[in-house]
């Protein structure tokens, strides 16, 4: 039987994460995940959700990975500000993606998410999903900065990350599995 992780209406959702999550894929801002998202659970509801976007394309998740002199700023985990002050009840965080492909090994970026998570509990206590990486043909885009991925590494983010959800008390959405490996 299904376990409704948060019997309360959600108030304030904030999505955390790179390019994607930003909306860069989208026809418009509009159009990307997290507004439609934010819209569908208000409709479903009944009451609006707050929404929270603090993304930046191209962006790793610390300033203690090797990529970080060359990503985009800031990094996900110097974003707690905008989390701290919209005290969401939902956190849905993306990362991973720039980060396999920046060349951050499994072991610190896992390390590094599971910090993020416990920095924002110390402030707020939100439901937190935490995404599997997008699944991606093209490991030539970025060239050295961001083109150091394999399918293998993206697999080996995508456990880790499933790792991390179920240890420290986080849902998982497998989004690298659901692409099913599409070449589109």
């Amino acid at each position: 039987m299904p376990i409704d992780r948060w019997p309360e209406s959600f108030t304030s959702l904030v999505a955390l994460g790179e390019s994607i999550t930003r909306g860069s894929s989208a026809s418009s801002y509009e159009k990307s995940w997290p507004p439609l998202l934010a819209d569908a659970i208000g409709q479903v509801q009944g009451q609006p959700v707050t929404l929270v976007n603090p993304s930046v394309g191209g962006n790793v998740i610390s300033p203690k990975v090797g990529a970080y002199a060359r990503s985009a700023r800031p990094a996900t985990n110097e974003h707690m500000t905008e989390i701290i002050d919209a005290q969401p009840d939902l956190l849905i965080v993306s990362a991973g993606l720039n980060d396999a492909r920046g060349g951050t090994p499994t072991h610190l970026f896992r390390n590094e998410l599971i910090a993020l998570i416990e920095s924002i509990r110390v402030h707020c206590d939100p439901l937190i999903v935490l995404l599997g990486p997008y699944f991606i043909v093209n490991f030539d885009i970025g060239g050295e900065l961001f083109g150091q991925a394999t399918p293998t590494t993206l697999a080996a983010y995508n456990q880790a990350i499933e790792e991390v959800a179920g240890d420290i008390g986080c849902l998982f959405c497998d989004i690298y599995a659901a692409y099913g490996e599409a070449s589109w």
